[in-house]
């Protein structure tokens, strides 16, 4: 199960948020999981709930938002998003499409404890 490395790669980050911004702890992760990063949301949900106690983290909730795949076809133009692979295009049942986004795997929030304080888009960390 890989998603406990990349959990133990995000405890690293929040970690270091926590201490760039002199919080203590986190309230809320919120991290977008691209439907073609191979990255199971619920396995990720289960590693980040077993490595919680003793961390910044122990007590924050976690959010996970699925981004899909946008596609176009190179054959007729046809654009769509999917979270599913292999892309075949909708109109024309083609498998010749660019792929932008559905790949990605990153910390988009993180909602501090003590502070006032919400690490945003703005401030993203690629997991």
């Amino acid at each position: 199960m890989h998603e406990a490395t990349i959990v133990d790669a995000m405890m690293e980050q929040l970690s270091e948020i926590v201490r760039r911004e002199g919080a203590q702890t986190i309230r809320s992760v919120e991290v977008v999981v691209g439907a073609l990063s191979g990255v199971y949301p619920e396995a990720l949900r289960a590693a980040f709930e077993a490595a919680q106690p003793g961390t910044v983290a122990e007590h924050a909730t976690l959010s996970l938002r699925v981004e899909p795949a946008r596609w176009r076809c190179t054959d007729c133009g046809a654009e769509g998003t999917t979270e599913e692979w292999p892309i075949l295009c909708e109109r024309c049942a083609g498998a010749r499409v660019d792929v932008s986004g559905g790949r990605e795997l990153l910390i988009a929030a993180v909602e501090l404890f003590d502070t006032d304080s919400t690490v945003s888009a703005s401030e993203t960390n690629h997991v």
